[in-house]
């Protein structure tokens, strides 16, 4: 059980030291991935957050602490993913999350506040997350973050 524990320990002191060595973005968070959008609404009364994970450490989904060293956030477990959306004008009808990057890409959709997906089937990597917002007019907004996330045992 000791044995474990320690294994764990080390194991994580190695990734930390990974990510301070490499402190590259994956995707510049004003980067479009999806082309051109024709976007009519005022972008002040109209934007999306990703919430959590944000920048930090975060263990089984809880929020740890914010670490000078780490420039993403940094999951090691299970992560509900959470943004929030706001649009005064026409309302929000969907928040779609995505995640790209490690060993697979996976899309959630959640159309009720607060807007969230419990993420649980992922192998570990450097994962791109990007939640849009769709308004009732089928206009969209983007929020970007890059995290890290490691499996454990």
């Amino acid at each position: 059980m000791k044995n474990n524990y320690l294994k764990k320990i080390i194991v994580f002191g190695f990734i930390a030291l990974l990510i301070m060595a490499s402190n590259v973005p994956l995707i510049s968070s004003t980067q479009n991935l999806s082309g051109p959008q024709e976007n009519t609404t005022n972008k002040d009364e109209f934007s999306v957050e990703v919430t959590k994970p944000t920048r930090g450490l975060y263990i089984n989904n809880e929020f740890f602490r914010e670490f000078n060293f780490i420039r993403r956030g940094m999951v090691i477990g299970d992560i509900t993913l959470e943004a929030t959306a706001i649009d005064d004008v026409n309302g929000i009808d969907r928040v779609v999350f995505h995640a790209v990057g490690g060993w697979n890409n996976i899309q959630f959709t959640d159309e009720d506040e607060p807007y969230e997906a419990n993420w649980t089937d992922w192998g570990p990597g450097l994962y791109h997350i990007t939640a849009t917002a769709w308004n009732t007019l089928n206009e969209s907004v983007e929020s970007i973050n890059d995290i890290q996330i490691f499996k454990l045992g």
